[in-house]
């Protein structure tokens, strides 16, 4: 698999990433990470240190994200149906992007996804840490959650 140069990333994996200090493979993976603005407005209403800190990393592009009526009718989060949003309209993104159901909406709506779980494995293949479950339990400790057959796909794929 070729390297995905433009992301659109949702809350929550952008929030594991930086609670289990990981958020440096997003600059080395992606030429471009987007944050919708409601994505942005999620992360910046809590109390940990990426809501004060958010601002000041410059590879985080902050965009304003008209919500596609489409997937408004999923009622999904705000900052989910922004990701995809987004995604639609700008075809050469990938979505970052956990919850079931927005993964299921962005697959139903053509859009490329990639999992938090996924960004671990591209890191490790182009040695950006070096060891997956290390990094897979610092995720866990930040409140990632996926099953243990969804770990040992992962895995499989290193």
């Amino acid at each position: 698999m070729h390297k995905p140069k433009k992301v659109v990333i949702n809350a929550s994996p952008m929030i594991v990433l930086f609670k289990s200090g990981l958020q440096q493979i997003l600059p080395e993976l992606f030429d471009t990470i987007v944050v919708p603005e409601q994505v942005f407005d999620e992360v910046r209403a809590g109390s940990d240190a990426l809501s004060k800190a958010i601002t000041t990393y410059n590879w985080l592009d902050i965009e304003h994200v008209a919500l596609n009526e489409n997937i408004l009718e999923w009622n999904l989060g705000r900052g989910e149906t922004a990701v995809i949003s987004y995604a639609l309209e700008n075809t050469d993104f990938r979505v970052v992007i956990d919850d079931k159901a927005a993964r299921k909406c962005a697959k139903t709506s053509s859009v490329k996804i990639l999992g938090t779980g996924h960004l671990l494995v591209l890191s490790v293949r182009q040695g950006l840490i070096e060891d997956f479950d290390t990094a897979f339990t610092e995720l866990k400790k930040s409140g990632f959650w996926i099953s243990d057959k969804l770990y040992k796909i992962l895995k499989s794929k290193i």
